[in-house]
C-alpha cells in the first residue's frame, strides 16, 4: 500500500518481470530467476482484456491449450478448466458470454466480479507458484471485492499460493484477511514490511502513531506515509525528510529486516547484477504454432459468427453501394468509352476507401489482447496474423456482392466466364487494400491515429495511377509512385477484361488515353498479388517489433 504514484504498479510489474528496465535482482528461493519463472508465477493487471464474445469455458479453454499443450492432453486440459471454474466460483455461467465492448451488440456480460474472478482463473490455470495482483478490487462494491479478496485468501491457505496484490482504501474486514503488508513512501521506498499485527505495534512504539479508536487499520497505516501534495521547495523538502525518516526508522527498528539492503546503495552488489535482462524475450511455455494458429481461427470464427449484425449490415452497406453504380451506370457501360472507363476507375477508387476502412477500424483494437497474450505465452504474432487474414476474408470479399449487382445491371461483358474473371480481379484489388490497411493498423493501438495515417497511403495511389495524370510527364524522382498503386494495377486489369467493349475503331486510342497496356495483364496481376504479400509481411514485422519492443519495456 501507498500513496498514487508511490510505484506500487510499478513494484509488481517489477517482480513479475513484466518490466525488465530497472536496477538490482529478482530471486527466487534465494536464486535468479530463470525462464521457468514465467510459469511459476502470474500477474492479474488492473484492468481486464477478455474476449467480449466467447463464454467463459472458450476463454479458459483458449488459454488452457495455448498454455498448456505441451504438457498435457485436451482432456486433462478440459479438466483443468473445470477445476478451476469450481475453484473461483464461476460454474453457473460457465456457459455466459463475457460481454463488454467486444461482445456481440456490446451484451453486458459477466458482471465485474465475475470478469475478475475470470482474469484470475485465466492465470490459476497453470497453477502458478506466486500470483501478483494490480488493485484486484477496483471498480467493485464491498460485497464484491470481499468476495474476491477471501477468493485469494482461500487459495493461498489451500494452494499455497504466494499472493501479492497492491490494494486502494480496503475496508477493515477486507484488510483484515491479508496476512503482510508493505508500505512504501510517496518516493517509492520501503516504509514497512512484515505482518499487519506488527505494522500497528510498530507505528504505535516507533513512530508514535497508536491506531485510533473505532478507526480502519488500513487508512491508518496508509496515513503514515502519505504527505500532503502541493506546496513550493520548501513542502517539496519537508516531504523528502519525512520520507527520509520513515525508511531510517523502520531500517533501525527491531521490525527491520537487515538481509534486505536498500536497492540505492552502491555498496549492494546484488543491485548490480541486473541478471533479470538477460529474460529478455522469453515467456511462458506455450502451445505450437499450428495450435496456436488453429485456436486464434476458431476464436475469430466464432466472432464473425457471433457479430452477425455487423456482417449483415456490412452485406447491405455492399448492396446499397452496387444498387447505386448500377443505377446511374444502368446499361451504359458498352454505350460510350467514358461510361466504361469512368465506371471501372469508380469502381476500383471505391474499393480502394471502402474495404480498408472495414480493417484498420478493428486491426488496433486487438493490440491489447494479443499483447496481454503475448506476455502470457498464450499467442504469437505469426498465428495471429495468418489466422486474421483468413476469418476477415468474408469482410474483405463482401465487395464481390457489390459487384454482382453492378455487373450486369450496368452492360458489362455479357459472359459468366467474363463476370468471374472480374470478379478475380475485384477480389484481388480488395486483398491488396486490405492488406495495405492492416499494415497500417499494426502501426498503433489507436485506431483515430490509424485512421489518420490511412490518407497518406491513399491518396498518392489515386494521383498517381496514370488515369489523372499522364505518368510520362512525371519528374524522375517522383516515377516510381505509380508502380506502387493499387488503383493502378486493379483499373488496368479490369480495363482490360472488358476492352471488346470499347469501339474497335477506337479501343486503342481509349487505352493509351488512360495508360492501360492490353498485354500487361498478367504482370498487373502478379502486381496486386506482390503488393498483397508484401503489405502482409510488413504488416508481420511490425507487430513482431511492436511486441519485442513492448517486452524490452
Amino acid at each position: 500500500m501507498g500513496a498514487s504514484g508511490a510505484g506500487k504498479t510499478t513494484l509488481l510489474e517489477c517482480l513479475a518481470l513484466r518490466s525488465r528496465q530497472f536496477k538490482g535482482r529478482v530471486t527466487w528461493n534465494g536464486e535468479a530467476v530463470r525462464g521457468d519463472y514465467f510459469t511459476a508465477s502470474a500477474l492479474v493487471h488492473q484492468r481486464e482484456v477478455l474476449c467480449g464474445f466467447l463464454t467463459v469455458e472458450e476463454h479458459l479453454l483458449f488459454h488452457g491449450t495455448a498454455r498448456m499443450s505441451d504438457r498435457f492432453s485436451p482432456k486433462e486440459i478440459e479438466a483443468r478448466v473445470r477445476d478451476v471454474i469450481e475453484d473461483v466460483g464461476l460454474s453457473k455461467c460457465r456457459k455466459t458470454l463475457v460481454g463488454g465492448p467486444g461482445a456481440p451488440q456490446n451484451k453486458k456480460g459477466l458482471s465485474g466480479g465475475e470478469r475478475k474472478r475470470l482474469t484470475i482463473a485465466t492465470e490459476l490455470l497453470l497453477c502458478p507458484q506466486a500470483i501478483f495482483l494490480d488493485e484486484p478490487t477496483t471498480s467493485l462494491d464491498s460485497v464484491m471485492a470481499g468476495h474476491v479478496v477471501a477468493l485469494l485468501r482461500q487459495l493461498a491457505l489451500s494452494r499455497r499460493i504466494l499472493v501479492m496484490a497492491t490494494i486502494h482504501g480496503p475496508s477493515s474486514q477486507i484488510f483484515s484477511l491479508f496476512s503482510h503488508v508493505l508500505l512504501l513512501t510517496n518516493d517509492g521506498r520501503l516504509a514497512f514490511h512484515g505482518t499487519i499485527s506488527n505494522a500497528l505495534l510498530y507505528a504505535s512504539s516507533c513512530l508514535k502513531r497508536p491506531l485510533p479508536d473505532a478507526y480502519n487499520p488500513a487508512d491508518h497505516l496508509v496515513r503514515l506515509v502519505v504527505s500532503k501534495p502541493g506546496g513550493g521547495a520548501s513542502a517539496r523538502e519537508e516531504r523528502r525528510k519525512e520520507n527520509d525518516w520513515l525508511v531510517q526508522s523502520f531500517a533501525a527498528s527491531a521490525y527491520g529486516d537487515p538481509e534486505l539492503p536498500e536497492c540505492g546503495s552502491h555498496q549492494d552488489k546484488a543491485c548490480e547484477e541486473n541478471s533479470h535482462r538477460s529474460l529478455r524475450g522469453v515467456q511462458g511455455q506455450h502451445a505450437s504454432v499450428w495450435t496456436l494458429f488453429r485456436l486464434n481461427l476458431r476464436r475469430g470464427l466464432l466472432q464473425t459468427s457471433r457479430n452477425s449484425l455487423s456482417f449483415w449490415l456490412y452485406g447491405m452497406v455492399m448492396g446499397v453501394i452496387g444498387l447505386c453504380f448500377g443505377t446511374l451506370y444502368f446499361q451504359q457501360a458498352a454505350s460510350s468509352w467514358r461510361n466504361l472507363v469512368g465506371l471501372l476507375y469508380a469502381l476500383v477508387v471505391a474499393l480502394l476507401y471502402m474495404c480498408p476502412l472495414t480493417v484498420i477500424l478493428r486491426a488496433p483494437l486487438d493490440w491489447p489482447l494479443l499483447l496481454r497474450e503475448y506476455f502470457a505465452g498464450a499467442n504469437a504474432a505469426g498465428p495471429y496474423l495468418l489466422a486474421k487474414i483468413l476469418y476477415e476474408l468474408p469482410f474483405a470479399y463482401g465487395p464481390l456482392l457489390l459487384v454482382a449487382l453492378l455487373y450486369w445491371m450496368t452492360g458489362l461483358t455479357p459472359s459468366l466466364a467474363a463476370f468471374l474473371q472480374f470478379a478475380g480481379v475485384v477480389a484481388l484489388t480488395t486483398q491488396a487494400s486490405c492488406a495495405m490497411a492492416l499494415m497500417v493498423g499494426s502501426l498503433s493501438a489507436n485506431p483515430m491515429l490509424t485512421l489518420g495515417i490511412l490518407p497518406a497511403f491513399i491518396t498518392p495511389m489515386v494521383l498517381f495511377s496514370g488515369f489523372l495524370y499522364d505518368t510520362a510527364t512525371l519528374p524522375s524522382y517522383l516515377a516510381w509512385l505509380p508502380k506502387i498503386s493499387i488503383v493502378n494495377y486493379g483499373f488496368a486489369a479490369l480495363m482490360t477484361l472488358q476492352q471488346s467493349l470499347l469501339p474497335a475503331e477506337l479501343r486503342g486510342v481509349a487505352l493509351k488515353f488512360v495508360n492501360v497496356d492490353p498485354e500487361a495483364l498478367g504482370a498487373n496481376l502478379l502486381m496486386l498479388t506482390g503488393m498483397t504479400v508484401v503489405f502482409y509481411a510488413l504488416t508481420y514485422m511490425f507487430l513482431t517489433l511492436r511486441l519485442r519492443t513492448a517486452m524490452r519495456a
